[in-house]
């Protein structure tokens, strides 16, 4: 016979006295408002065969659903 699942638990689960006294959120060390972001990619970014067929992959169902199918193209074809 198996064991069930081990469900596991936060520290603050088991001791309730442990969440009251845990720190609140700690404040950056840096000030994030000075910060710049620079977007330095290319207009085009290059994606290969392979990235394009795990996306196919894992999200087509999903793809499919919100766009509707397509016919698959034939890559075989130069």
């Amino acid at each position: 016979m198996s064991k069930p699942p081990h469900k596991s638990r936060s520290a603050s689960s088991t001791n309730p006295n442990l969440a009251a006294s845990s720190p609140k959120r700690r404040r950056p060390k840096h000030d994030v408002s000075a910060w710049t972001v620079t977007d330095d990619w290319p207009e085009k970014v290059p994606i290969t065969e392979a990235e394009i067929e795990i996306f196919e992959r894992y999200f087509g169902d999903i793809l499919d659903e919100l766009f509707g199918s397509i016919d698959p193209i034939d890559r075989s074809k130069p």
